[in-house]
C-alpha cells in the first residue's frame, strides 16, 4: 500500500512539474508548429492566429494572421511582399516594431510579410515562384538575408530543384508539441546543442572568385530575374552581423563575396541593398547595434528594433528612388 502511494505521490508530482514547466515556457519561448504551406510560398508556416511568447531573446508576444504570418491580418491586392527568415518573420520584436509594419505606416503601399524561420536565401529563392504566383505583388518582393557567401552544393540544391523540407504536420512529434510545449523546446535546445558548424566552415574558406563560383551564383540568382507572372521586382536586403572591433569600430563578417555578389546582382536586374552604412551610422549616432538584446550578447542573434526601423527607412528610400 505504501508503494502504491509513493507511486501515486511520484506520477503526481511529475504532472505537476510538467504542468509548471509549460506554463513557464508559454512564456519563455512559445513558437508555433511548422506546418506545411499547400501555395509554395514557403515550405512551411505557423498556426494561423497562433499567439508566440519570447522572453529568451528580445521581449515580444505576437499573434500570427489568419494564415499563419506575422502580419496583423491577411492582406489582399498586394504591392510588396516581403520573404526572408526568422529576421524577418520577427517574433523578437512587437508587431509594431517590424520591417512589415513600419513600411506599411512610413509607405503608401500594402505590403505583406511571409518571413518564416530557417528560411535562409537559398529556400527564399527556391520558393521565389511559387510566392510570386500566389499573391501577385504589384511592385516588389523584397528578400531578407544576413549571408552572401553561399554554399555551392545548397545553390545547387536550389536550381536542380532537390531542396525538401520536412515538416511536424502529424505523428508523436506533433502532439508532444502541441500539447506538451516545453517539449518543442527541448527539441530546439537538443537541435541547437548538435548544430555541427562545418557548412559554415565551407563557406568561409572556398573560393567565391572562381568562375564554376560566378556562373553557380548566376544561375542561383537567374530564377529571382525571371518576370514570372507579376512586373514585381526583386531587392535582396543584406544585413550582416557585426561586432565591435579593438579600434572601436563595427567590423562585418561574410564580407568577402561582397563585390561579386553585387555584380551578380547587377547583371540579373535584381536591385541589392547592403545596410552596413547604414548600420555604422545608427551605431555612430545612437551608439546601439542593429542585432541583439538586452538579454543576449550584444551585437550578436536577430534584428533589434533599431536593426528593423533602419531597413524599413533604407527599404522606403531604396523603392522611392527607383520609382522616380
Amino acid at each position: 500500500m505504501k508503494i502504491v502511494l509513493k507511486c501515486g505521490k511520484l506520477i503526481a508530482a511529475l504532472f505537476v512539474s510538467v504542468f509548471i514547466l509549460n506554463v513557464i515556457t508559454l512564456a519563455y519561448r512559445n513558437t508555433s508548429l511548422h506546418l506545411s504551406n499547400d501555395t509554395g510560398a514557403t515550405d512551411y508556416k505557423a498556426l494561423p492566429n497562433f499567439i508566440t511568447g519570447n522572453l529568451q531573446e528580445g521581449f515580444a508576444f505576437v499573434k500570427m494572421d489568419e494564415d499563419g504570418f506575422n502580419n496583423q491580418s491577411v492582406m489582399d491586392n498586394i504591392d510588396i511582399l516581403l520573404m526572408g527568415s526568422s529576421h524577418m518573420e520577427a517574433l523578437q520584436v512587437s508587431q509594431s516594431e517590424n520591417v512589415c509594419s513600419l513600411l506599411n505606416e512610413i509607405s503608401d503601399d500594402k505590403v505583406y510579410n511571409i518571413g518564416v524561420s530557417g528560411h535562409t536565401l537559398y529556400r527564399c529563392v527556391n520558393n521565389y515562384e511559387n510566392a510570386v504566383n500566389h499573391y501577385h505583388p504589384h511592385k516588389y518582393v523584397i528578400i531578407e538575408t544576413d549571408r552572401i557567401n553561399l554554399d555551392t552544393d545548397e545553390m545547387r540544391s536550389v536550381i536542380n530543384q532537390e531542396t525538401v523540407t520536412p515538416d511536424t504536420n502529424s505523428g508523436i512529434e506533433y502532439y508532444l508539441i502541441k500539447y506538451v510545449p516545453v517539449t518543442k523546446l527541448i527539441h530546439i535546445q537538443m537541435t541547437e546543442w548538435r548544430k555541427d558548424k562545418s557548412s559554415i566552415q565551407v563557406q568561409e574558406t572556398q573560393s567565391v572568385s572562381s568562375s564554376e563560383y560566378i556562373q553557380l551564383l548566376d544561375s542561383f540568382l537567374g530564377v529571382l530575374s525571371k518576370r514570372i507572372d507579376c512586373d514585381a521586382e526583386p531587392i535582396i536586403v543584406y544585413h550582416p552581423e557585426s561586432v565591435i572591433g579593438e579600434d572601436g569600430e563595427l567590423e562585418y563578417s561574410d564580407r568577402n563575396n561582397l563585390e561579386i555578389f553585387q555584380k551578380a546582382c547587377e547583371r540579373k536586374g535584381i536591385l541589392f541593398v547592403d545596410m552596413s552604412d547604414d548600420f555604422n551610422k545608427l551605431y555612430h549616432e545612437k551608439h546601439v547595434l542593429a542585432h541583439g538584446f538586452i538579454n543576449t550578447a550584444v551585437g550578436t542573434g536577430h534584428l533589434n528594433k533599431y536593426g528593423h526601423q533602419v531597413i524599413a527607412q533604407r527599404i522606403a528610400k531604396v523603392i522611392r528612388e527607383d520609382w522616380k
